[in-house]
């Protein structure tokens, strides 16, 4: 598939998933603010800033970033989707964070923005599904002033993210569906050590570190798990236009793989290593 094909196909999926996304929110995003402060941190943003977030999805991590900024900083969050896109915009509105804007725009694109223009910029788990990832690095370098920083989040290899390896491997494993094609985009890209700090150094960033984060992905009950990762993810596409009379047998084995990761009362919590690596506009 060419890259344009790639966007296209993503573009359907994180269309269809952004009601997801919202609903499930108040769920999942518990778990990834962590993720999230340490890249703020790494990111070194303050008070007065203009900082970018790309990939931003619902708008978890541009709202996180507002609260370093203040009121006389600006934080812009960028998505391919313009269904996330929206519902940032009424998320931002809802809260009253005024200092927040949204824009549907490919992170590839990011070439043709004015240069100088941010402090900081972070990717919460984004950079993966980026089939030009070095034209998308570069467009961040371009739009970062002299020194700015640019901290980026991705999955550690999937026998240590339970919380999506398992519902990939159960989900291919019933309904006999393969996995992503070589060298298509897929949640762990990036996961080995130095890949990412590679392609940063080769977009001209310098200073480049990283480390790794643990966190604890938590759920009420087997059930919902499966249905988060229904309504969140391509799984979801792709069992019910390529296997829909596997659906029903698909999701209650999801829920039932996760079964060992609850506790007595039902509740089941996964623990997933990420990597943040950041590196500054040399």
């Amino acid at each position: 598939m060419t890259p344009q094909q790639i966007k296209s196909q993503q573009r359907r999926s994180w269309e269809a998933n952004a009601a997801g996304w919202s609903k499930w929110a108040a769920l999942k995003e518990p778990a990834l603010t962590p993720i999230t402060e340490t890249l703020l941190d790494m990111a070194r943003v303050g008070e007065g800033q203009w900082v970018l977030d790309v990939a931003t999805g619902v708008g978890h991590a541009a709202l996180l970033a507002a609260r370093r900024v203040g009121r006389e900083g600006r934080v812009v969050g960028i998505d391919l989707s313009h269904a996330m896109v929206a519902l940032a915009e009424a998320r931002a509105r809802a809260e009253g964070v005024a200092q927040v804007a949204y824009h549907e725009l490919d992170a590839e694109a990011l070439v043709g923005w004015p240069g100088a223009s941010y402090n900081a910029a972070i990717c919460q788990c984004g950079l993966v599904y980026l089939p030009q990832l070095q034209q998308a690095l570069r467009g961040v370098h371009h739009v970062l002033t002299p020194d700015g920083w640019f901290a980026s989040a991705v999955w550690a290899p999937a026998e240590k993210v339970p919380f999506i390896a398992l519902a990939k491997d159960t989900i291919h494993r019933v309904t006999g569906l393969p996995g992503p094609a070589p060298g298509m985009p897929h949640a762990f890209a990036l996961a080995e050590r130095g890949v990412l700090e590679q392609a940063l150094s080769s977009a001209g960033f310098a200073a480049i570190r990283g480390e790794r984060v643990t966190v604890v992905v938590e759920l009420p009950s087997a059930a919902d798990y499966a249905a988060m990762m229904r309504e969140t993810t391509g799984l979801g596409a792709l069992v019910a236009e390529k296997a829909p009379e596997k659906q029903d047998e698909a999701w209650a084995a999801l829920a039932e793989a996760a079964a060992p990761f609850a506790d007595a009362s039902g509740k089941v919590s996964f623990t997933c290593d990420a990597s943040c690596v950041v590196g500054r506009r040399a």
